[in-house]
């Protein structure tokens, strides 16, 4: 007997807004989301509309100086994950 997957409150919400099957709904947010981080991960920004942007940025390599050895360490570059919101989301969080 196969297990029914465990639908997250928000892909319900969701479902009910389009009319639609959770399991869909559920689909629908795991392509989305895939899709993101795929774009993300190829240094791509990503724009929706009235919520935000989504960046991935690359940190400089960062020389450290350690002042108990008098060594320097250098701290390898990063990919990290930056989001500005739109005005919208930045009203709708201050009301």
């Amino acid at each position: 007997m196969a297990r029914k997957k465990k639908i997250d409150p928000f892909v319900e919400k969701l479902a009910q807004q389009l009319d639609m099957e959770p399991e869909q709904a559920a689909d629908l947010y795991e392509h989305f989301i895939e899709l993101l981080a795929e774009n993300l991960a190829n240094h791509q920004t990503v724009t929706i509309k009235n919520f935000g942007n989504f960046e991935a940025k690359e940190t400089e390599v960062r020389r450290l100086y350690n002042i108990k050895t008098g060594d320097y360490r250098e701290i390898p570059s990063d990919l990290v994950l930056k989001f500005r919101s739109s005005t919208r989301v930045k009203e709708l969080l201050k009301s």
